[in-house]
């Protein structure tokens, strides 16, 4: 069980469209809880995993697709 689930207790998922993995529905009456939607999200944030830093990559140089005998 997920910290978000636990946190929830009672809970419903739901496919937000058809062939998505399930989330997690939340009741309109609890948008408008900012503490408990905000401990929620903090919650959520601090399982997921740090993003990785991507290796710079080198720039590509661009050749020209025409050759000289393909000019207009």
């Amino acid at each position: 069980m997920t910290a978000g689930k636990a946190f929830i207790t009672n809970y419903i998922e739901g496919n937000p469209y058809v062939g998505a993995k399930p989330y997690l529905l939340i009741s309109g009456e609890m948008w408008d809880e900012s503490e408990w939607l905000t401990e929620l999200i903090q919650i959520t944030a601090s399982e997921l995993p740090l993003t990785k830093k991507k290796s710079p990559s080198q720039k590509r140089i661009k050749h020209n697709t025409l050759s000289k005998g393909n000019l207009p």
